[in-house]
């Protein structure tokens, strides 16, 4: 800036030292025309006078002097010659003189003119220094930054091993620790299916009791149908009925009920414990011909694996909100139980910051209100709202990128309605035409747009 400052500065030092010589130049030519003028003026107009009196002492002498004309005439002639050597005389001063005046304003002028390069040699010489001195001591700097980017760079790359160590060792206690929890699952569903294989060989047990009572106390035609249906149905055909109709008559006593009810928590425990312990679910059977498990209650369970849930799969790109809306729309259309919320919306999450976190979190969380509640704290709090708020009002429209002028404009405002508190549509659509080139801009201002869907128009047809 100051090189340029100084160029200038020369620049026009030399014109004016160039306009300068020009004009005294103009002048000097100026003044020998003017004395040139003069001079031949002033000849003209004394050969004019002398001229004239000549006629007129010509005119007298010849007609009152004829006899002194020769005397006459000398002395006349005499008198000329006297007053061309005063004339001449006074030309030669004229002359001597304007000669001087010319040398003395060449002399001062050149004098100013080596005055005039002395004080620009001396400040451009001082300039050459205080350049060099900014030099050197930008090179002095450049060297000191350049000393602490290496440090810095030496330590972060230490920090980023050691963070990197941390993140390995956190991986591998968080994988311990799931895999302990599936273990204790594991072990919790043989033990349950123990207890309900010994169950169901009691009811069979009192099954088989109950036929041999039946065909004790009852006459006539007896036919005990065990087919594999939800529970256990007994027929008794009797000859003496009339028309040949049947009576059905269901044997669900007290047992049975609580079965069903064992199985139901059986099933919710399982589907809390994810794919893993769903294969052991799959793996319960069916003892004897005289009683089978409802599958109805197993297929709650083995739905979860059928099921299209909306799915998390990045954080970065993919907002945390609209995806728990999906999730909400998909539970009130399925008609999800409040108790399977949480495990369906942990399977949906695929991105691995967040099952990262959701696997170390799982146990304390319990239900779906919690996850969506911590959840949205660790992926949408005030800092990460700030952030898209500065992106907002700093962002530009990239033109050699993909994105289109209108899905530009969409999705920051998108980003804007999950903002707490919202911007209102004046401020967003005066942030974002800023986003823009300026010719854009001028097409926008002058349409005098009211509403983002005026500005998406716009942006479309633009």
């Amino acid at each position: 800036m100051f090189s340029k400052e100084l160029e200038r500065f020369m620049e026009s030092v030399r014109e004016d030292f160039d306009n300068l010589k020009s004009e005294i130049h103009s002048n000097n030519t100026k003044l020998e025309e003017n004395l040139n003028a003069k001079m031949q003026a002033e000849n003209s107009r004394l050969v004019e006078q002398i001229e004239s009196n000549d006629r007129r002492l010509s005119e007298t002498l010849t007609n009152q002097f004829r006899e002194e004309n020769e005397k006459l005439r000398a002395d006349l002639s005499s008198k000329l010659e006297r007053e061309i050597t005063t004339f001449q005389k006074a030309m030669d001063k004229l002359r001597s003189d304007s000669a001087i005046e010319i040398l003395s304003v060449t002399n001062s002028m050149e004098g100013v003119c080596e005055k005039l390069d002395d004080r620009l040699t001396g400040y451009i010489e001082e300039t050459d220094k205080h350049i060099d001195r900014i030099t050197e001591k930008l090179k002095a700097k450049t060297k000191v930054l350049e000393n602490g980017l290496g440090r810095h760079v030496e330590t972060t790359d230490s920090d980023i091993q050691s963070l990197k160590q941390e993140l390995i060792q956190k991986k591998q206690q968080i994988n311990m620790d799931v895999s302990d929890k599936i273990a204790v699952c594991n072990n919790q569903i043989v033990a349950e299916k123990q207890e309900y294989h010994s169950k169901f060989l009691k009811v069979n047990h009192e099954i088989d009791k109950l036929k041999e009572r039946l065909s004790v106390n009852l006459t006539g035609n007896k036919t005990i149908n065990n087919s594999n249906d939800d529970y256990p149905i007994i027929t008794l055909t009797n000859g003496s009925n009339q028309g040949g109709k049947e009576s059905v008559v269901s044997t669900n006593n007290q047992e049975s009920d609580q079965r069903s009810t064992n199985v139901c928590r059986a099933c919710e425990n399982v589907c809390k414990c994810g794919n893993t312990v769903q294969g052991e679910v799959n793996t319960v059977k069916l003892y004897g011909n005289q009683m089978n498990v409802n599958p109805g209650l197993l297929a709650s369970c083995s739905a979860l694996n059928d099921l299209t849930l909306p799915i998390y799969s990045d954080h970065i790109t993919q907002f945390i909100g609209n995806f728990l809306k999906d999730l909400v729309l998909y539970f009130d259309r399925r008609g999800v139980a409040e108790k399977l919320k949480f495990p369906l919306a942990a399977r949906a999450v695929q991105d691995p910051f967040t099952k990262a976190w959701l696997s170390a979190e799982y146990y304390k969380l319990e239900t779906y209100q919690n996850f969506k509640t911590q959840v949205t704290q660790l992926l949408w709090n005030d800092q990460k709202q700030s952030s898209i708020r500065c992106k907002i009002f700093q962002d530009t429209f990239d033109r050699n990128g993909e994105e289109t002028l209108a899905a530009h404009y969409l999705r920051y405002v998108n980003l804007a309605a999950n903002l707490h508190p919202q911007l209102s549509e004046y401020d967003l659509l005066g942030a974002l035409t800023a986003h823009y080139p300026y010719e854009r801009q001028k097409c926008m201002i002058s349409a005098n747009l009211k509403s983002n869907q005026e500005a998406l128009t716009l942006l479309g047809k633009l």
